[in-house]
Order: C-alpha cells, then structure tokens, then sequence
C-alpha cells in the first residue's frame, strides 16, 4: 500500500490547506511578501536622500557622530603621534570621511581617491607602490553613480579575497572620460555587502541603508499623508444648486473645472463639494478611532528596533535633551561606538597609511584609539548650559536694576516676581 503523498507549501506564508487561501491572491495579508526582495532603483534612492529631510538626517547624524570624536594615533605604551593628525587636519579629512561613510551608507558603496604626486611614474590602472608616494595634493570621491565596471579578488586561496581588484569609473569632465583605478588606490566603504557579492554574475556592490527600513518608511510616509487627508477632509464645503436639472445645465454650459475656478475666485474652492438640492454627501469615517500619536510613536519604534538608533535621535533631539534620557544615551553611545569599530577603524587605517607613506615611514606600525563620544558631548553640553547661564544672569541683572528704578507698584511686583524665578532657575542650573 503506497503512503499518501504529503502536500508541501511553497513558503511559510502559504497553507498546506488546499482549501485556504492563506498566501494566494486572495488574501490581502499576503499581498505584502516579506519573502520578496526589496529593491530600490537609484533614483528611488536619490528621491529618499535629497527629498526627504529625515532620510537625509538619518545618515548624516550617524556620520558626523562617529567622525566628529576624533582618535589619536597610539605608536607604543606611551607614544602619540600627533604629527600625523596635524597632516590628517590640513587634508580636511574629516570631512571627505564624513562624505565617505553618508554616501556609502545612502548608494551601498563609495569610494576615496588620493590625489598623488610621485617620485616616479604612477599609473592609476597598476597597483599603487606606496615608496614612490612624494606628496598627497588631495582626496576625491567616487560615488555609484560613477561606477561602470567592478571586479573583485574571488581565489579563495589568495589573500585579499572578496575585496575590489580594480573598478571603471565615469570621469566624464576629466583629461580621460573613462578611468580605470586599481583597488590599491581606493578606499573603499560598502557597509552593507549582498551574500551574492562574490558571484562572477551577482550584483557589483552592496545594498542602500534604506533597503532593509523600506517598508516601515512607507508607513511613515503614508501615515503623515493620511494625517494630512484627514485634516484635509474636516474642511470639506459644499454648494447646492437647485435642483439636479439646474445642476446639469451648469456643469455643460461651464463644465466641472471652470466652475470651480470661477468659485476660486470667491472662496477656496478645493474642499469644494458641488450638489444638487435632493443630492446628499456621506462618507464612511475608518479614522474615528485612530489615534495619530500613537500611530507617530508606532513607526519611530519600527525605526529605531530596525535600525538600533534612539528614539531621541530619530526624532532629531540636541545633545542636552538626548542626555535626558540616560537610558536613550547610553544606547546612542553603544550604536556609534560599535560602528566606529565595525566601521570606520580600517577606514582610517587604510588613509593613515597613506599619510606615512608620504612621510617615508613604510609598513609603521601603530594602533587607533578613538576618544570618548560620551566625554566630547558631556563637553558641549556643559558649554551650552554656561552660556545659558550667563544669559540668564545678564537677564537677571537688567531686570534688578529695572525693579530699582520703577516707581508704579504693580510693575515693580510683577518684576520681582519675574527676576525671583530667574534667580532661582540659575541657581538650579549651577547646583
């Protein structure tokens, strides 16, 4: 006797039920496939980045804080080299590694570029020898955008496997309209590397920061324009006309449109309902419930559980008020300590040794330690909160010597009230 045959679902969204219609067309649920790669062409990218303010702010902030710290440079137990940095800060490389690291973040890969001044013959398209390096003029930035062709090392039994043999770029304003740039040249940052990146025919580089919150950008972006058709739907006005057939004649003798322009005239005729006498307007009210809070604080968690930030960043708080929250601190400190590690620590190693090539200091040996994001921002916040000090005693001030020369007693007691809270509130501030 044969077993009977054991029916398989195609995916853990559909049912082995020949009879349901779990993970068909049919169910609205699984209309949205989270077994479905998302993928975001580069102008979908590029929308997101230079369109939408909190996108934007999103890579920058994590950027600009992991940079803005700085490191030193450690050559033994108790040696620093500051020369180095002094090299590092004529080069403005804090801003070019800024650049770097946003725009690697935004694309899924960018690259640094020295500029170089050689002792001898130095060819882009050859492996960079490091002893010819006489003077480094400068730094430039490669983007996707540029990108015509990549190849990596892909000999499992070659050191250097998996990272870029030499890439093609558009060089569209230079001497050359096509360059190609060996990998020893670049510094390059692809934070998010695709499990296919070492296929011969797998995608070139790495997926956009945004791929992996797209989703829940979506509902942010759809439940603010909800908010707004809400808003937009209390205003509604409307006209009634007579009677249906003195409705019709209206709208053929001036159509639809031209009618509300002409009400334009008069009044806002946007949120303008146009009927008949007999006719009624009726809608059924899905948001009566809703409570748009709630929905706001509902997506920046979805943010925030996929992205590892804050709240209190997400939504753009100042180092004071993010200091409020001593649990959302010591997050945000965790997130951009561990991403100057995973990130941005081989970065500076690769233009440091740059920097001591052009010295003639080949293969020095040294060690990154990156100062302490929690010290430079309880720094700020201490100056910030001296300022608003001083202003509040200059304020003080000014209005004791007011209190002095007042004669009318109401003013005089509204003054000493006054001057009595800001008093104190200095005093707070400096306890």
């Amino acid at each position: 006797m044969s077993k009977p045959k054991i029916k398989k679902r195609n995916s853990f969204a559909r049912s082995d039920n020949p009879n349901s219609s779990k993970g068909t067309i049919y169910d609205p649920v699984a209309s949205q496939r989270p077994v479905v790669e998302t993928k975001l062409s580069q102008k979908e990218i590029d929308i997101l980045f230079y369109d939408n303010k909190f996108c934007r702010r999103l890579l920058e902030d994590i950027a600009r804080t992991a940079v803005k710290s700085g490191f030193r440079v450690k050559l033994s137990e108790n040696t620093y080299d500051e020369d180095i940095l002094k090299r590092w800060g004529e080069l403005e490389l804090d801003d070019y590694i800024v650049e770097l690291l946003t725009m690697g973040q935004k694309d899924g890969i960018s690259f640094l570029f020295p500029v170089i001044q050689g002792s001898g013959e130095l060819t882009t398209g050859e492996e960079l020898e490091l002893n010819k390096i006489s003077k480094i003029l400068d730094f430039n930035l490669f983007y996707s955008r540029d990108l015509t062709n990549m190849s990596r090392k892909l000999d499992k039994m070659k050191t250097g496997y998996g990272y870029i043999k030499n890439c093609s770029f558009n060089n569209m304003y230079g001497e050359v309209a096509n360059v190609m740039i060996d990998g020893s040249w670049l510094i390059e940052y692809e934070p998010f590397k695709r499990p296919d990146r070492f296929i011969s025919n797998g995608v070139q580089y790495g997926d956009s920061y945004y791929k992996s919150i797209y989703d829940i950008l979506l509902v942010k972006d759809n439940g603010i324009w909800s908010a707004g058709q809400m808003a937009y739907a209390m205003l509604l006005k409307y006209i009634k006309i007579g009677d249906q057939n003195k409705l019709d004649s209206v709208l053929r003798e001036m159509t639809l449109d031209k009618f509300k322009a002409k009400k334009e005239m008069e009044i806002n005729s946007s949120t303008l309902s146009i009927l008949g006498k007999d006719d009624e307007i009726g809608s059924v009210n899905f948001g009566s419930g809703m409570n748009l809070k709630e929905l706001k604080e509902y997506i920046y968690d979805e943010i925030s559980i996929a992205t590892g930030i804050p709240l209190s960043k997400l939504k753009g708080a100042a180092a004071g008020a993010l200091a409020s929250s001593t649990e959302d601190t010591k997050r945000w400190y965790e997130y951009i300590e561990g991403y100057q590690m995973d990130h941005l620590d081989e970065i500076i190693r690769k233009v440091l040794n740059l920097l001591y090539a052009e010295k003639g200091k080949l293969n020095t040996k040294f060690e990154i330690e990156f100062n302490s994001i929690r010290k430079v921002e309880a720094k700020e916040q201490a100056e910030i909160d001296k300022i608003e000090a001083e202003v509040l005693k200059m304020t003080a001030d000014t209005l004791v010597a007011l209190n002095n020369n007042m004669t009318d007693d109401s003013i005089k007691q509204a003054l000493d009230t006054l001057k009595n809270t800001l008093l104190n509130k200095i005093k707070g501030e400096q306890s």
